[in-house]
């Protein structure tokens, strides 16, 4: 369990897509105005975390 944790740490803190899921996470609008794949991103976090 530790190491999901660690991981999961990771891949937000050193990855493209945890940088995209802190800001959808912050605010959706701002992150489609910026131009992420809000819709696209979000499948692959769900799919991810499920």
């Amino acid at each position: 369990m530790i190491a999901v944790f660690l991981l999961g740490g990771l891949v937000l803190e050193y990855t493209r897509l945890g940088r995209y899921a802190y800001a959808i996470g912050g605010n959706e609008t701002a992150s489609v105005l910026s131009g992420i794949g809000v819709r696209a991103d979000k499948t692959i976090i769900c799919t991810l975390s499920g």
